[in-house]
C-alpha cells in the first residue's frame, strides 16, 4: 500500500486529472468550428457565439463555485464537475443543429469553471512548505502535456472515423480525468476556509498590482488565441484547402511547441524576470498572428501557427507563477477564480467581437487586428510592474 501512495500521490492524481480534461477539450477545439458550419450549418455569427458561449458561462459561475470551494466543498464541487463532462462531450458529438452545440457549451462552461482554479490551489495544497513553485510547475507541465496529447487524440479518431467521433473520444478522456482526480482530491487538505471568498479577499486581489498585471496580460493574450483557434481553421480551408485532418495537425503541432515551452520555463525563469517572460510571449503572439494574416501559403500559415504555441508555452505559466507568488495561501482559490476569469472575458470577448469583422472584411483581417492585443498586454505589463523597460528584461538576482 505504501508503495502505491508513493507512485500515486495527490499531487499526481490531481496533475493527471487536468491532464485527460484538457486533452478532452483540447481534441474537440481544432475541429470545433468547421464541426458547427459543416456537419450543423453554423453561421460565422454562430460560430464565434459558439465558441464565446463556453467561456460566458465559465465566467459567469466561477466565482459562485469558488465560494462554495472555500466553505470546505471543493472536492465535492470539482468532483461533480468532472463528472458531469462526460456525458456533455457526449452530447455534443450527438447534436443536430446550432442552438444545441450552444446550449450544450454554456453547460460545459458551467462545469469546466472550477476545475482550473480549484485544482491549481489543489496542486500548491498538496504540496510541502516551500515547494509552491514546483507544484505549480508540475500541474502546468501536465496540463501543457494535456494541450499538445488532444489535438493528437483528435487527429486520429477523425482521420479514422470522422469529426464527431472525436466528442465521444472527448467524453471517454474526461472520464479517465474524473478518476484520476477522484483517487489524487481524496488526499488533499484544503486550507483556506470561509475567508478564501471574503469581500477582503477580493479586495486584497484586486489591489494588487501584480495580480491586475497577470489578470490583464491573460485576458488580452486569450483574447487574441481564441480568435485565431476560432478562425484559423477556417481561414486555412478557405484560403489553402486544408483538410480535418491537416488543420488537426497544424493543433498538433502548436502544441508540441507549446510543451517544450512549458517544459523549460523553470530553466527560463532562472535567467529572465517572469514579467520578461510574460512580455517576451505577448511581443511572439503578435508577431505571429501578423504574420498568420500575411501568409501567402499554406507551409508559413502552418510554421506561424506552431510557433504561436511558444506563447500559450510560456504566458499563461507565467502569469501564475507571478500570482501564486503575490497573494496569500489562504486567499488563492479566491485569487486563481478571478485569474481565470481573465481568461474567459478574452475567450469570450475575442471570436463574438471579430464575427463582424470577418463577415464584412474577411479572415485575414480578423487576424492582423487580433496582434493588437498581446502589444496593449505587454503595456499593462510595463505600466503595473512598476520598472523600466531594461529592468523588465533582465536577469534574476540570485535567491
Amino acid at each position: 500500500m505504501k508503495g502505491e501512495r508513493k507512485i500515486f500521490t495527490p499531487i499526481r492524481g490531481i496533475c493527471l486529472g487536468s491532464f485527460f480534461v484538457t486533452s478532452a477539450s483540447q481534441a474537440i477545439s481544432p475541429i470545433l468550428s468547421l464541426y458547427a458550419m459543416e456537419t450543423l450549418g453554423a453561421t460565422l455569427v454562430d460560430v464565434g457565439t459558439i465558441v464565446s458561449a463556453f467561456s460566458i458561462s465559465s465566467s459567469l459561475t466561477r466565482f459562485p463555485l469558488a465560494f462554495l470551494a472555500s466553505r470546505g466543498k471543493g472536492v465535492k464541487v470539482l468532483l461533480a464537475s468532472y463528472a458531469a463532462l462526460c456525458p456533455l462531450f457526449l452530447a455534443q458529438g450527438l447534436a443536430s443543429d446550432p442552438l444545441q452545440l450552444i446550449l450544450l457549451r454554456i453547460l460545459g462552461g458551467f462545469f469546466f469553471a472550477i476545475i482550473g482554479p480549484f485544482s491549481l490551489a489543489l496542486s500548491a495544497f498538496a504540496a510541502p512548505p516551500g515547494s509552491r513553485d514546483s507544484s505549480v510547475a508540475a500541474y502546468t507541465s501536465y496540463v501543457a502535456m494535456g494541450l499538445m496529447a488532444g489535438p493528437a487524440i483528435g487527429t486520429l479518431s477523425v482521420a479514422s472515423f470522422g469529426a464527431r467521433s472525436t466528442f465521444f473520444t472527448a467524453s471517454a478522456l474526461s472520464a479517465a480525468g474524473f478518476l484520476s482526480a477522484f483517487a489524487g482530491a481524496r488526499g488533499v487538505v484544503e486550507r483556506g476556509g470561509g475567508r478564501a471568498s471574503s469581500l477582503s479577499s477580493v479586495r486584497a486581489a484586486i489591489s494588487n498590482r501584480f495580480f491586475a498585471m497577470s489578470f490583464l496580460a491573460i485576458l488580452c493574450f486569450s483574447f487574441q488565441v481564441t480568435v485565431v483557434s476560432a478562425y484559423a481553421p477556417l481561414y486555412a480551408r478557405q484560403a489553402f484547402s486544408m483538410d480535418d485532418v491537416a488543420v488537426s495537425a497544424m493543433f498538433s503541432a502548436y502544441s508540441a511547441v507549446l510543451v517544450a515551452t512549458r517544459v523549460s520555463v523553470r530553466f527560463l525563469s532562472k535567467k529572465a524576470r517572469r514579467r520578461g517572460l510574460l512580455s517576451l510571449g505577448l511581443a511572439n503572439s503578435a508577431a505571429m498572428a501578423l504574420l498568420l494574416s500575411l501568409s501567402p501559403s499554406v507551409e508559413p500559415f502552418f510554421l506561424s501557427y506552431s510557433l504561436l504555441g511558444f506563447s500559450h508555452g510560456i504566458v499563461p505559466p507565467s502569469a501564475a507563477l507571478i500570482v501564486a507568488g503575490s497573494v496569500e495561501p489562504s486567499e488563492l482559490v479566491t485569487a486563481n477564480s478571478i485569474y481565470f476569469n481573465s481568461w474567459d472575458l478574452g475567450a469570450m470577448l475575442g471570436p463574438f467581437a471579430m464575427a463582424p469583422v470577418v463577415e464584412s472584411s474577411g479572415f485575414a483581417h480578423a487576424l492582423y487586428l487580433s496582434s493588437i492585443l498581446p502589444i496593449l498586454g505587454i503595456f499593462a505589463v510595463a505600466a503595473l510592474s512598476g520598472a523600466r523597460w531594461k529592468e523588465i528584461f533582465s536577469r534574476p538576482k540570485a535567491g
